[in-house]
């Protein structure tokens, strides 16, 4: 417990008494010129609470996502037996700019308290309803796709709704008199052409003779050489996507303090198609974040 001084009248002999060494109330002045972030940082100085760079988030790291947090006031508290330290996180905000409960709770169990000061305002309007068959955010929105590059490839194609066969055979000439039987493993149409996918390597001659003669544009998937976040780049790339492998950042909070929460996952996000692909593991205390945004996420293997 502390003593918060506000306008200097507790007595200097009165004070000094319970300032003596021994004393289980220390007395916390508010000086002339003071800011509410320099009383409030003298006050959690006092209760033993060690400041952390202002400059900087907190993060939690956990199953490959980031969980960026910054605040008005961001303190260590005493360290406990085993050299435990909880962090303890102080935002004014508004009633838009509220942290989700779920991550609230989320944080907690890793060891954050989030201690949000609601700042006087008008009241938001009343949220209309989810719609049907919409899952809540405690639902698990995270679907998994097969590791097999095969099936990997053909749950990207349907994703995009496209029609495609397998095993595909065709005859195409390669001269005068002479024909060829090969296999395409797999054959669709996509941008006004024919696409063949081979997941071997293809002779000259022969993709020649398909792009030229059967007007089919051939592409090699050697899956040998290439992991499963080759595949699709390669994949995205020829379905016309502009994207990469790469982490992308998404406020968990609405309002003017959208950089208060940020959480940070690494793959191919297709803005157009409102999915993202990843490899990692997504905790289930910050998969309601997605469903909230819309998103759907599926973890390739």
């Amino acid at each position: 417990k502390v003593i918060l001084d506000a306008s200097g009248k507790i007595p200097a002999s009165l004070k000094s008494k319970l300032e003596s060494p021994g004393s289980a109330t220390p007395v916390v002045s508010v000086k002339k010129g003071d800011t509410l972030h320099d009383t409030v940082s003298s006050l959690l100085a006092r209760l033993g609470y060690q400041s952390l760079p202002a400059n900087r988030p907190v993060e939690v790291r956990d199953g490959g996502v980031g969980v960026q947090v910054k605040g008005e006031w961001m303190v260590a508290g005493p360290e406990e037996s085993g050299g435990k330290q909880d962090v303890i996180i102080i935002n004014l905000t508004d009633a838009a700019g509220r942290t989700p409960d779920y991550l609230r709770d989320y944080l907690s169990l890793k060891g954050m308290s989030l201690k949000e000061i609601m700042l006087p305002g008008p009241p938001l309007p009343m949220a209309p309803p989810s719609p049907a068959g919409r899952p809540e955010a405690s639902g698990n929105p995270i679907e998994t796709w097969p590791r097999d590059k095969g099936a990997l490839t053909d749950a990207l194609l349907k994703s995009y709704g496209i029609d495609f066969t397998s095993a595909h055979q065709i005859s195409v000439a390669l001269r005068e008199g002479i024909r060829l039987e090969t296999k395409v493993d797999r054959l669709f149409e996509f941008g006004g052409g024919k696409v063949a996918l081979v997941f071997r390597a293809v002779g000259d001659e022969t993709r020649k003779a398909l792009q030229e003669r059967e007007k089919i544009r051939v592409v090699e998937l050697d899956f040998a050489s290439l992991s499963s976040r080759d595949l699709l780049s390669r994949l995205s790339n020829l379905l016309g996507e502009k994207t990469s492998y790469r982490e992308h950042r998404f406020s968990a909070v609405e309002g003017t303090a959208k950089d208060k929460m940020v959480v940070s996952v690494a793959g191919f996000l297709l803005s157009g198609r409102s999915l993202l692909l990843t490899d990692r593991e997504v905790p289930k205390g910050v998969q309601g974040l997605f469903v909230e945004k819309g998103l759907r996420v599926v973890r390739f293997q």
